[in-house]
């Protein structure tokens, strides 16, 4: 697989001097209402691939802070579209539930319980069996904003994230964590991502956090696809691939971005049902078994932000994630984001992290 490291967080060169020029007329550096701007950086790593379908990565909004603008860049920090999830090197992910097939979920009481089930019965499918496409988990591209208090930032009471702190977490690939520098159980830094995990990404033991049963309940055995309109990293009410591991929409809104991608066939009729095949979805009758597809529809929708200096994300929002689309080894990718500054006096830290599949 591949995923994202790094998360590596410094001051743009622009931001640098404006602070320099601040002391230099003998003013604070940073005063109420001054812009701040920082560039992370989220190196590919990669084992046993060279590629992989999707990278992630999430920028924590500071407190005393709001976004004014955000973007995906290069190493110079110049602003670059949103790409589909298909690597540099032209590997995708299978249409359909993939080679390792169909896949049953948990659905006790603390399992899979969607608050919609149309879509799989019209399929033929219950929701014991009612699997994802592979390509539509990755499928959803761009820049994304969370509001939801399940998304704020974790640091077992500190303001800054590291190696030693956040929840714990037991993914059934293992090797990203050691990749890093982290030893012993992997962490990550905000609930909604812990959950995730511990429902799509665990098969085995799961350390408790002191969430509830349900939260703390692998419905997949942690390989292969998920259920049906669930999985992504950026679910939310715009993406293709909406529901988190509630049955529910998601909490990441997009942000209107050149490239972004809604994990959608623009080809398909009708909406794009669960997998029927290793590479196909309902209501295609073929399946052409495992292949490389993205699911792309192109779309601008989302919180209009980078076009007017004057226009903040809402108030509320704790995280900024980025779906990169695919990804391969030997790349870097880039974020940037400005936050304005509304409370001087409570400014807090900047802090992320990457991730990837």
């Amino acid at each position: 697989g591949a995923w994202l490291g790094g998360g590596g967080i410094s001051l743009t060169d622009a931001s640098r001097q404006q602070i320099a020029d601040n002391v230099a007329a003998g003013l604070a550096p940073l005063s109420a209402g001054d812009t701040v701007t920082v560039i992370a950086d989220f190196p590919v790593i990669a084992e046993g691939t060279l590629d992989g379908p999707g990278g992630y990565a999430t920028l924590y909004v500071p407190a005393g802070t709001e976004v004014t603008s955000t973007y995906i860049t290069d190493a110079t920090g110049a602003p670059l579209d949103a790409r589909p999830a298909r690597a540099s090197t032209g590997s995708g992910v299978s249409k359909g539930w993939g080679p390792k097939g169909q896949q049953t979920f948990d659905i006790s009481p603390n399992g899979w319980s969607p608050s919609d089930t149309a879509q799989c019965q019209a399929a033929g499918f219950s929701i014991a069996d009612c699997n994802a496409g592979l390509a539509y988990i990755y499928g959803d591209t761009g820049i994304f904003y969370s509001t939801r208090s399940d998304t704020q930032l974790f640091a077992n009471g500190s303001d800054i994230a590291t190696l030693e702190n956040g929840y714990l977490v037991n993914p059934t690939n293992g090797s990203p964590w050691p990749s890093v520098g982290g030893m012993g159980t992997a962490r990550v830094h905000n609930k909604w991502d812990a959950v995730q995990i511990n429902a799509f990404g665990s098969g085995g033991t799961i350390d408790p956090n002191g969430f509830s049963t349900q939260e703390e309940t692998t419905i997949t055995g942690g390989r292969g696809a998920t259920p049906f309109r669930a999985g992504s990293p950026v679910a939310g009410p715009e993406s293709g691939s909406d529901w988190d591991r509630y049955g529910t929409t998601g909490p990441w809104n997009r942000i209107s971005y050149p490239g972004s991608c809604e994990a959608n066939d623009p080809l398909l009729a009708g909406p794009d049902g669960p997998a029927t095949g290793d590479g196909s979805v309902f209501p295609e009758t073929l399946d052409p078994g495992v292949n490389s597809f993205e699911v792309c529809t192109e779309t601008t929708s989302g919180f209009n932000l980078n076009t007017s200096s004057a226009t903040t994300l809402p108030s509320d929002t704790n995280a900024v994630r980025y779906a990169f689309g695919g990804i391969a080894q030997g790349e870097t990718y880039f974020a940037v984001m400005e936050v304005k500054i509304t409370d001087i006096e409570n400014v807090g830290y900047f802090n992320a992290e990457g991730h990837g599949g």
